[in-house]
């Protein structure tokens, strides 16, 4: 019953998380927005078995299903966190856009090699209940925000 109550709540923040998108400016790409770079970080061992490899393919298939296709050297790229205790019990997700600074024009004296444009927070905590499905629906949620504002962004500007 507890579990079928979380999918409820899961499922109804899915469908008002997309009724609100945003455009952002600095999610706004120079170039082809249908490709980007993505970089996932290295997921630590866990007691669910969650990999870096199951976080990038849930990823990329999102991506994918978007029309958007990844590529080793862009202008622009999605870095994606995960991080799990390694008990299982909790996890922590963070999508961020991040763009070059040279081909934006921005030095790297100000700004880096790398800097991460006004965008919303596509981040939130997990409690996965032994269950690495959990997290990874979680992280397709919040890779879905993350496209639904980069697209909406690439038609505004």
């Amino acid at each position: 019953m507890k579990t079928r109550l979380s999918l409820l709540l899961l499922c109804f923040t899915l469908f008002a998380s997309f009724t609100g998108a945003k455009a952002y400016r600095g999610l706004k790409v120079l170039g082809k927005y249908d490709t980007m770079h993505l970089s996932v970080a290295e997921v630590p061992k866990n007691a669910l078995g969650l990999t870096t490899k199951e976080v990038e393919t849930t990823v990329k298939l999102a991506l994918l299903k978007a029309g958007i296709k990844t590529e080793v050297t862009r202008a622009h790229g999605l870095n994606i966190y995960v991080n799990i205790l390694e008990t299982g019990l909790a996890a922590s997700i963070k999508i961020e856009m991040i763009k070059r600074s040279v081909p934006y024009g921005i030095s790297r004296d100000i700004a880096g090699a790398e800097f991460s444009p006004l965008q919303e927070n596509y981040a939130t905590l997990v409690s996965p209940g032994g269950d690495r499905s959990n997290i990874l629906l979680s992280l397709r949620h919040q890779v879905e925000r993350f496209i639904v504002d980069y697209l909406e962004s690439q038609l505004e500007y």
